[in-house]
């Protein structure tokens, strides 16, 4: 795993992501900075305390599910980018997220 900070497409707003083995998203921060700067700190913040931080699942009528990482005083700092067909499926990313995001490299 591996975080990287990056630009939206055609805008001058920085999101952090969090990449797995092969590459793909697996979380992004919840929020866009408007500096690299600022983005990079974020994903730091991130990585040294994502294991202690909440993981929510919450799903859709459709069935969709998804997950949602919170700080103590309930401020939404990470989100999945993945959906999934069950909560299950959902908590395990999250899971994964919460006991490896702390040793990926970068940012």
């Amino acid at each position: 795993m591996r975080y990287v900070v990056a630009a939206n497409s055609g805008d001058d707003f920085y999101q952090w992501r969090l990449l797995g083995p092969n590459g793909r998203r697996i979380a992004t921060s919840a929020e866009w900075f408007f500096t690299q700067s600022k983005a990079t700190m974020a994903a730091s913040r991130f990585k040294s305390r994502c294991s202690s931080w909440n993981y929510e699942v919450y799903g859709n009528f459709e069935g969709i599910y998804r997950w949602r990482a919170k700080t103590e005083d309930n401020q939404v700092v990470a989100l999945s980018v993945e959906s999934f067909s069950s909560p299950y499926a959902a908590r395990t990313s999250a899971m994964i997220v919460q006991e490896n995001g702390g040793g990926a490299s970068g940012p």
